[in-house]
């Protein structure tokens, strides 16, 4: 049924689907500046960063795409995914996993501290600049973030040794206000929102994962874009959902563009 969907549109590809793709991935104007603004952090040696929007605005997907673009021959990236259940002694588990240092009962508390430093230390010393992608920051419990700001505190001749970049949604800064997450808050440098994409970007957006998929551009008439940014409120992950639910609709109907009366419809069924 599938391939009968896509040849009936001339696709080789599902451009719509919901599975992380980083080939459908379009970066706007905004996004190649965030990028441009968290690599600028990373040569300043900051402490930590923070990458915050909606849910939904593509903040995985981008913050990945960063990740995916480091040098390793200059850094040492980490991508710490926290649960709600997550205590400090799991977390700390996570970042010696990944470095393949000692977790659960091989090591106390202490000796792990010790080792996670003294390998983050070598890093350093072998030019590489150990980066730290927290997914879903909001996550994190207090006692977590708490062991975050310690571990943002080291520290050698060359700067700071770990950079922390946060990815949460906007109950994480609302926490971050209280008074006891101060001095977290405090080592937060740089704080970048992602905005919902306008109309035009709608549209592009929607044009680029159509090339992607090697169909045409135009199988949207152009009146239906407006009515997919209002309803979507330029939120990306809804764009692809009403998007992908228009084309399901013209498919049934055997439709080979996409109308306004088709995208009301799919919007309907959008939820």
């Amino acid at each position: 049924m599938i391939i009968n969907f896509l040849n009936f549109f001339n696709l080789e590809r599902d451009p719509f689907q919901e599975a992380v793709d980083p080939d459908f991935f379009y970066l706007t104007e905004f996004h190649e500046q965030t990028i441009l603004k968290l690599n600028t952090g990373l040569a300043q040696r900051r402490p930590i960063m923070m990458l915050w929007g909606r849910s939904g605005m593509g903040k995985t997907m981008l913050s990945r795409l960063f990740l995916s673009q480091l040098d390793q021959l200059h850094f040492l990236p980490l991508l710490i995914l926290p649960s709600p259940q997550l205590g400090q002694s799991a977390l700390l588990d996570l970042f010696c996993h990944q470095l393949d240092g000692p977790t659960g009962r091989q090591a106390s508390r202490q000796e792990k501290l010790f080792w996670l430093r003294e390998r983050i230390t070598r890093e350093a010393e072998n030019g590489r600049q150990t980066v730290c992608l927290v997914d879903e920051a909001h996550f994190l419990r207090s006692e977590c973030l708490h062991l975050i700001r310690s571990l943002s505190n080291w520290e050698s001749s060359w700067g700071k040794l770990l950079t922390i970049i946060f990815i949460g949604e906007p109950p994480f800064l609302r926490r971050l206000r209280h008074p006891a997450h101060a001095a977290v808050r405090g080592r937060i440098s740089l704080t970048l929102e992602l905005p919902p994409l306008s109309e035009e970007e709608t549209e592009q957006l929607i044009k680029f994962r159509l090339l992607v998929a090697r169909g045409r551009p135009d199988i949207f008439t152009p009146d239906c874009y407006p009515v997919i940014h209002r309803a979507s409120q330029g939120i990306p992950r809804l764009i692809t959902k009403i998007a992908g639910n228009a084309l399901l609709e013209g498919y049934c109907r055997q439709a080979a563009r996409i109308t306004p009366e088709i995208t009301n419809n799919a919007i309907a069924e959008s939820g």
